[in-house]
């Protein structure tokens, strides 16, 4: 429908007796109708330009569009400078700002299809737009969020449906492809958002999704992670500062040159943020293992269990075997090393030549991302003691998700 434009005041002055002339009272009285433009777009990468002011833009294609959107320049997309767009086809439009520009603070907005945009500039970098999201057909089944972050081998993880096949990011819901999301390996991968990238080892990092010009993809990132306060995305887990990226693990790779992933009884080097599972761990001596250390020592490292924790997990780590020391009267302490320290009022004593066994069972809440549980001991004087002596001595761990 045409807009309507008067001009503010009316003229005085009477058309003269020539029709075939601009007429001062009826041309200037009359409405002025103008039309909004319209663009349309189906290839998969588009510039907003400054002749899109006042227009509708449609993007239509099978795949996934990036979109530009510059910062104002010369005169072009001035304060009240406006634009509109809408996704008609089925792969994500992406609006990615250039040259410093944002859009309601971050460096891209998503539409999927059926979603619509309406773009403001106040004369600045800072973009404002009104993001309308298509309402759900009546007979859809509700969304069920989910998704589960894997070890497949120590080059590939593996984040796939599980419990539900959705997720939340940058404000949209995304649908978790069947085969995993792209990335998820230790070359050739995203690590703190820069591509081609190889991971460290013996590093932990956190693992988020992005959009990844319509592809959800990993990235790698020592950032930690908050909960978004953002409109349209409130509640999610992010990269702090960052609504582009969702949260959904974190890992510590083991040595290698890059590092590698790995997940056994003994090291659980990757959780999940998304269906939390429980998980067990456990070792044994091979042998008899001493220590004459009159302070708390690892007896030895054999025995150690390494992994990641989430802030609200829940470890619970217990020992048990045979002591024995070679002196009569000899006193020794056994415990539960957490990082290589022992909890006070948290060790069995024993005394005597022959001591039998010793057994400890120690809940444990950690501080986020990667420790370690070992058995620790010491010797009361420095007389040579010795730990599994009659036949076994064993460190076992769980770990559950807590609140």
């Amino acid at each position: 429908m045409a807009k309507s434009i008067l001009h503010k005041f009316v003229s005085a002055v009477a058309d003269g007796a020539d029709a075939t002339l601009v007429r001062p009272q009826s041309n200037w009285d009359a409405d002025h109708d103008f039309w909004l433009g319209i663009r349309s777009v189906t290839g998969t990468t588009d510039t907003i330009a400054h002749s899109d002011h006042f227009s509708l833009i449609t993007y239509n294609n099978a795949a996934a569009i990036a979109v530009t959107v510059p910062a104002p320049s010369g005169g072009n997309m001035p304060s009240g400078w406006e634009t509109r767009a809408r996704n008609s086809g089925a792969g994500a439009v992406t609006f990615t700002g250039g040259g410093g520009a944002t859009i309601n603070g971050l460096a891209s907005v998503t539409l999927n299809q059926n979603d619509a945009l309406e773009l403001f500039s106040n004369g600045t970098p800072a973009y404002q737009a009104v993001i309308t999201r298509a309402a759900a057909a009546a007979s859809t089944a509700p969304v069920q969020f989910g998704g589960s972050l894997t070890y497949v081998s120590t080059t590939a993880l593996k984040f796939a449906p599980f419990n539900g096949a959705y997720i939340m990011l940058n404000g949209a819901q995304r649908a978790i492809p069947s085969g995993g999301i792209a990335g998820l390996t230790n070359t050739a991968a995203f690590v703190n958002g820069v591509g081609g990238s190889s991971l460290v080892q013996n590093t932990t990092y956190y693992v988020y999704v992005f959009d990844n010009a319509g592809t959800l993809t990993a990235d790698f990132s020592t950032t930690g992670h908050a909960t978004s306060a953002t409109a349209g995305n409130v509640g999610t887990e992010i990269k702090t500062g960052d609504d582009t990226r969702s949260l959904i693990g974190i890992i510590r790779t083991d040595a290698g040159t890059p590092g590698i992933f790995a997940d056994s009884v003994t090291k659980r080097f990757v959780r999940s943020w998304f269906n939390k599972p429980t998980v067990t761990m456990g070792a044994n001596f091979t042998a008899t293992r001493a220590t004459a250390s009159q302070t708390f020592a690892e007896i030895n490292s054999e025995i150690r269990l390494a992994f990641v924790v989430w802030a609200t997990d829940v470890v619970v780590a217990s020992t048990g075997g045979g002591v024995a020391a070679g002196t009569a009267g000899a006193t020794c302490l056994t415990g539960i090393g957490w990082d290589g320290a022992v909890d006070a009022n948290r060790c069995i004593v024993n005394s005597g030549y022959f001591f039998g066994a010793a057994a400890i069972t120690q809940p444990k809440s950690l501080t986020e991302g990667y420790h370690y549980v070992t058995m620790m001991g010491m010797s009361v004087g420095g007389y040579s003691t010795t730990w599994g002596n009659i036949g076994f001595q064993f460190l076992t761990a769980e770990i559950a998700p807590g609140a």
